[in-house]
């Protein structure tokens, strides 16, 4: 089984109380276990350093060093995608999610989370 996680699940991650007992700690404690293969996309951690640097209401929560050290973990924990395609079909209703749809077809994702 193979699952690609969205930017916003990772900023969850960052702002929870108690990370790893939180529904995003569980899911990547599962991928370390070899239960799934977590996908990551590169695209993915621009959007989430994006929203930390640009947010204010991010900012003041989550220092930027601090996702920075959770996507290394996850490029070391996850099987990175690699972009193929050029040029992303309009195929969501948001426009701005269009890569992830496209990266998880690509790699062959049976999740999108």
């Amino acid at each position: 089984m193979r699952a690609l996680l969205d930017a916003n699940v990772f900023l969850s991650f960052l702002l929870s109380s108690d990370a790893l007992a939180s529904a995003t700690g569980i899911i990547l404690h599962a991928a370390a276990n070899g239960r799934f293969t977590l996908l990551f996309s590169p695209g993915v951690a621009d959007e989430v350093k994006a929203k930390v640097r640009e947010r204010p209401d991010l900012a003041r929560k989550i220092a930027l060093a601090e996702a920075d050290r959770l996507l290394a973990s996850i490029a070391d924990l996850a099987l990175v995608i690699t972009p193929s395609i050029d040029r992303i079909p309009e195929m969501g209703r948001d426009r701005k999610d269009d890569y992830l749809i496209a990266d998880a077809v690509v790699a062959g994702a049976d999740f999108l989370v």
